[in-house]
């Protein structure tokens, strides 16, 4: 999300992860039709084709003031010189650890083949190689070229399915962001595909709509579990990636419907999970990723 403080405009620079070409529905299912996970998560199959370093090299293009190789200098460094890690490090790693073990690029992040502890110097010199790749040939450095078919080959190998195609023909894309009040702040968040932005609005309508504000601590708890109960079936029924579906979702965002998610709102008790049936399955995953950035004249990123 970029935001132009001279013009007041914002924009929504979607970058995100795209299937290869030769996805299916049904790639992940095993023969009875239940998910294989350690396919859907562990594997190369797993794998969309990146979007990050395209939006990167985008924004830099059309509204950044600094060259590629000035900004992705300090990230180059850090990755050939390398940095002491934290334990925020070892304990995620930690986590996936037996699912990193399996390949042998697990050696740049391990300590001979094991945990690291807090203080150990992470080196990714072939991270570094593709940043300068980057630097030098903008996102032809990472979609084209020596980085691009060395990508190709490993996953191919290993028996997932990206192309070169894939990788040539990856777009970003525009969006026009999601604006809405709570109270007298305004706020700006991501569209779809990105959830984000709607499930938040229709979790700060309904507050509005509860009189939030003015509920004891208790009742403040339960309003907030119950609007955000609501909001997220709701993106569970409707939200998609609309440049398939055609539907950006910004109905969900008219106050007839946060009407209807609020009047689903006891005080007294919970709404029955009954009215709201699950619709997938899984754990969710727990790796996202945020940082802002605000310059002296008031242009700000979220990312």
């Amino acid at each position: 999300m970029l935001h132009d403080e001279k013009q007041d405009k914002s924009v929504f620079v979607d970058g995100r992860e795209k299937a290869p070409m030769a996805a299916t529905e049904t790639m992940y299912q095993k023969e009875d039709g239940s998910v294989d996970r350690e396919l859907a998560t562990n594997h190369p199959m797993a794998a969309a084709i990146p979007g990050t370093p395209a939006a990167m090299v985008h924004v830099q293009q059309k509204y950044g003031t600094k060259s590629l190789e000035r900004l992705l200098q300090p990230a180059i460094e850090l990755a050939e010189n390398g940095f002491a890690v934290t334990s925020e490090y070892t304990d995620a790693l930690e986590l996936r650890l037996k699912a990193v073990q399996k390949w042998p690029s697990s050696s740049v992040f391990l300590d001979k083949g094991k945990l690291p502890e807090a203080g150990w110097i992470l080196k990714q010199p072939d991270l570094a190689k593709t940043l300068r790749s980057i630097a030098e040939n903008g996102r032809k450095g990472f979609y084209e070229g020596d980085v691009a078919k060395t990508m190709v080959k490993d996953v191919q190998e290993n028996g997932g399915l990206w192309t070169l195609n894939d990788l040539v023909n990856y777009d970003v894309a525009e969006r026009e962001p999601i604006i809405f009040n709570y109270g007298d702040y305004k706020i700006t968040s991501s569209p779809l595909p990105s959830s984000g932005g709607l499930v938040m609005a229709g979790i700060f309508g309904q507050l509005e709509d509860q009189n939030y504000q003015d509920a004891n601590e208790a009742d403040r708890t339960h309003l907030f579990v119950e609007a955000m109960r609501n909001a997220y079936y709701k993106r569970a029924q409707f939200m998609g990636d609309s440049d398939f579906t055609h539907d950006d979702g910004r109905w969900l965002l008219k106050q007839s419907e946060i009407d209807k998610m609020a009047s689903n709102i006891s005080l007294d008790k919970a709404r029955p999970s009954s009215e709201m049936p699950l619709l997938t399955s899984g754990s969710k995953g727990t790796q996202t990723t945020h940082f802002s950035v605000i310059d002296g004249y008031g242009n700000r990123a979220a990312v």
